[in-house]
């Protein structure tokens, strides 16, 4: 009975052994993989800190060649309408002693006709060609300039 004694405690030590570095390699291996879990985790916090610190810079650089274009567009029109106003001005200047010649031979005394006829604000190109005129001309510029 003694020797069946000793061999119970035997192996209940061993079992009782066995189990708690049983349960100490699982709770270690469960550790690990929790501490895996977060390491991925924080690797993919960290890239889309990444991710959006690099989409705020190309926010901001967006943001400016917008307002750079929009700028250089509205000189380029302003210098566009300022040479043409110069140009038409010259032009009429020049041909209204004719236009008034010719209506004086047809005999037309109507101030309203010459009026109308020396309008030269009336031929400027209208702006929504002129925008589209010159935005085609930016844009080309840019293109070859990036080439």
């Amino acid at each position: 009975i003694q020797k069946l004694r000793r061999q119970f405690i035997g192996t209940v030590r061993f079992l009782t052994t066995f189990f708690a570095h049983r349960k100490r390699t699982t709770s270690t291996v469960c550790i690990v993989d929790f501490l895996g879990q977060l390491l991925d985790m924080d690797r993919i916090k960290f890239s889309v800190h990444r991710l959006i610190r690099k989409m705020r810079i190309l926010t901001k650089a967006c943001k400016k060649h917008a307002q750079i274009k929009a700028r250089r567009m509205a000189e380029m029109d302003r210098a566009w309408v300022t040479i043409e106003d110069k140009y038409l001005r010259a032009y009429f200047e020049v041909h209204r002693f004719e236009v008034l010649t010719r209506s004086e031979l047809v005999g037309s005394h109507d101030l309203a006709a010459i009026s109308t006829a020396l309008d030269w604000t009336r031929m400027r190109i209208p702006d929504k060609e002129r925008c589209a005129v010159t935005r085609r001309y930016y844009h080309a510029q840019a293109g070859q300039k990036i080439r």
